[in-house]
């Protein structure tokens, strides 16, 4: 049969684009379903499933994964292993991401006195390193009472109240120290004092002059030492000081290792003067 101009042309026809769109059967009707809105549906699932995912992971890692197998401890020899695990307060079922590392940090720090920092690091799958800097005496400072309290290159109080000063270190006097803790960085009830006391001790730390023997602060604007057994050293007040332990420095090493006497700074201009400890004998007999 036929189609005759009377009835449909295709043209009559229009067509309708379902490319967004799909039928649903709700209650045995068909419904039209954008499949825009099925997307975002998707996209929540998926969504809801990652964060999901995200969590059981970070559970497993905090409970099953990464538990603490190994303690590293490296840097220092004067404290065991187990002193710090210790003070850590690290036990078997420790997982890395549990610990509270600052905490650790601090706590350790505050009670070994001779550790000037320790660093601890996570290393996974189950390690803990911990990597202490050790401190290095620099001098006794004596005490009032006739004690010491004995001071890192740092200036951190690592003894106190020592009967006996320490062999081998620059011993300080005419202090009178107002912060004294183990653990704490020195503090002199004079501020300048401890600038002082800080700047000399950098210097011959500086130039390696191992042999200085005392300090005495006790005038500021005075200020003497003892090198080596055998040659006072008179400075005068802080101004220049550096400098002026410098050019001290200079000339010991010029002089004969067996020169006795004392050495006199004066100023730039001037320099210093040396006088042999016969010289001195000759002038105090006259």
């Amino acid at each position: 049969m036929l189609l005759t101009s009377g009835l449909f042309k295709m043209k009559d026809i229009e067509k309708t684009n379902l490319s967004d769109e799909q039928y649903k059967i709700i209650n045995g009707e068909k419904v039209i379903v954008s499949r825009r809105k099925r997307r975002r549906n998707m996209s929540l699932y998926y969504f809801i499933a990652v964060v999901f995912i995200i969590m059981a992971l970070i559970f497993l890692s905090l409970t099953v994964f990464f538990n603490i197998k190994k303690i590293d401890i490296k840097g220092t020899d004067l404290y065991t292993d187990e002193q710090i695990i210790q003070i850590a307060g690290l036990s078997d079922d420790d997982n890395l991401f549990r610990i509270n590392t600052n905490q650790m940090k601090s706590d350790i720090l505050s009670s070994f006195p001779y550790l000037e920092d320790i660093t601890i690091k996570r290393k996974l799958p189950s390690t803990l390193q911990f990597t202490a800097v050790q401190a290095v005496p620099m001098a006794n400072i004596q005490n009032d009472d006739g004690t010491f309290c004995v001071i890192s290159t740092t200036g951190r109080i690592v003894e106190t109240g020592v009967l006996d000063k320490k062999a081998g270190l620059v011993t300080v006097s005419g202090m009178d120290l107002k912060v004294k803790d183990l653990g704490k960085t020195f503090e002199d009830k004079d501020s300048m004092k401890t600038t002082i006391l800080n700047q000399i001790l950098g210097e011959i730390n500086s130039l390696g002059m191992t042999k200085m023997n005392t300090i005495n602060l006790k005038d500021r604007t005075n200020i003497k030492m003892k090198y080596d057994g055998r040659l006072d050293i008179e400075v005068g007040s802080s101004v220049d000081l550096s400098f002026k332990i410098r050019y001290v420095d200079a000339v010991i090493k010029k002089l004969s290792p067996t020169y006795q006497g004392t050495l006199i700074y004066h100023n730039a201009t001037s320099g210093l003067s040396a006088i042999p400890k016969t010289a001195e004998a000759t002038s105090q007999g006259n």
